[in-house]
């Protein structure tokens, strides 16, 4: 069996490559922000923001419509917590997000 048949080269792989995103993430975040958590949430909040801004015109109607679907429950404490909060900045993260992920 060559190293390619194995399954576990090819998870191997794919760790290092999500690693890599990780890190070369954190990197290009860190350069904005210093704290992690507000990173994470940040990302998230731009991603939901970069999906569904063509169809909602706030954060709010965002969640109240995940809310109804009954889908992202678990996500739904985080966004929330950005309901008042000015996350324009954040945008940078998801932009970058996005952009890059298509590399992996």
């Amino acid at each position: 069996m060559s190293s390619l048949d194995s399954p576990y080269e090819v998870n191997d792989s794919y760790y290092r490559d999500v690693k890599r995103f990780a890190s070369e993430f954190l990197d290009f975040a860190h350069n904005y922000f210093d704290d992690d958590e507000k990173i994470l949430e940040g990302l998230i909040v731009s991603i939901y923001w970069k999906m569904c801004c063509d169809k909602f015109s706030s954060l709010e109607q965002i969640i109240d419509y995940l809310e109804y679907i009954g889908d992202f429950n678990d996500q739904l404490p985080y966004l929330r917590k950005w309901e008042n909060v000015d996350f324009s900045p954040y945008l940078v993260l998801g932009e970058w997000f996005c952009k890059n992920a298509q590399k992996y």
